[in-house]
């Protein structure tokens, strides 16, 4: 709860501070790698959505929120690479925590629920790829 705080606060003041378009661009790149750079900070941010009964749209706005993506964006068609671990992190709270259904996912990400089971599947995989990219940066 502090580090949120803290994290906010911080957003704020560079928001507040930096007028020009890069300059928040960089001020939201830096918060979303400070953000994946703590697994287990993530986990429990989404899992704080999930166990309190949220829908698939607040566990939804949470994952966007920790990733950095519009839930526009989450839902989209697009096959962007940066939309792959969102939407398998989702795929994987909604399902294991959430105890949703793979087609109640699908739907809510307008994906086939195929897609949703390669994607609970694969995302403890995608999770340690990207840590493992982060630590060789």
């Amino acid at each position: 709860m502090q580090r949120e705080k803290e994290e906010k606060a911080e957003a704020a003041r560079i928001v507040a501070e930096e007028k020009r378009q890069r300059d928040i661009e960089k001020c939201v790149s830096m918060l979303r790698s400070e953000a994946l750079r703590d697994d287990r900070y993530i986990g429990k941010r989404i899992l704080e959505a999930v166990n309190a009964g949220y829908t698939l749209n607040s566990i939804g706005q949470r994952v966007c929120l920790v990733f950095g993506v519009t839930l526009e964006e989450l839902q989209s068609t697009s096959r962007l690479q940066r939309f792959i671990l969102p939407r398998a992190c989702f795929s994987f709270y909604a399902k294991t925590e959430g105890k949703r259904s793979y087609t109640q996912i699908a739907r809510y990400l307008k994906r086939d629920h195929t897609t949703i089971m390669h994607a609970v599947k694969r995302y403890p995989s995608l999770r340690n790829e990207a840590k493992a990219k982060r630590a060789k940066s």
